[in-house]
């Protein structure tokens, strides 16, 4: 049974989801698309509801989840979700540093359009991924783990390329 406090916070966390699988334009992809929803799904479907929150009730309901001492799985797929949004918001952090230094040349069409071949290569691995576990509980925490790991590595591959345009 959930108490008021895990309801309030898997509905923050669900909130947080559903405002990072936003459409964007296609001159400023972000990372976030289809892969989202079932993280947003699975925790809406715990929580047994949805609604929009301010960043600051957000930012309480995140220091209100213990990650490092998660107990259960639905504790464990919130942290996951948590992980895979701050990497996707240092993603878009870099990548907007990087088309700004690229504004206006042939790399910057070239950026745009490999992100976007990113994101969906992202897509269908952390979709296979996470078929391994259809119908399991853990299922949202392969899927946010797989993003995280990805992104995260895009990160890095965008630093570098931020790097070599300031030269």
């Amino acid at each position: 049974m959930l108490t008021s406090t895990k309801l309030g916070l898997l509905t923050a966390i669900s909130a947080l989801i559903a405002l990072s699988t936003g459409c964007a334009a296609p001159e400023q992809p972000t990372t976030t698309s289809s892969t989202g929803t079932a993280i947003q799904s699975a925790v809406e479907t715990t929580a047994q509801t949805s609604t929009t929150i301010t960043d600051e009730e957000l930012a309480s309901k995140e220091t209100s989840l213990d990650c490092d001492n998660a107990q259960t799985q639905t504790e464990i797929n919130a942290c996951a979700a948590l992980e895979a949004q701050a990497a996707d918001k240092k993603l878009n952090e870099v990548y907007q540093q990087l088309q700004a230094k690229i504004q206006d040349s042939p790399q910057e069409q070239r950026l745009i359009e490999a992100q976007q071949k990113w994101i969906k290569f992202r897509d269908a691995d952390c979709e296979y991924a996470k078929s391994q576990y259809e119908g399991g509980s853990i299922v949202p925490t392969i899927e946010a783990a797989c993003i995280t790991r990805l992104t995260e590595q895009r990160t890095k591959d965008l630093e570098e390329y931020l790097e070599e345009a300031s030269l």
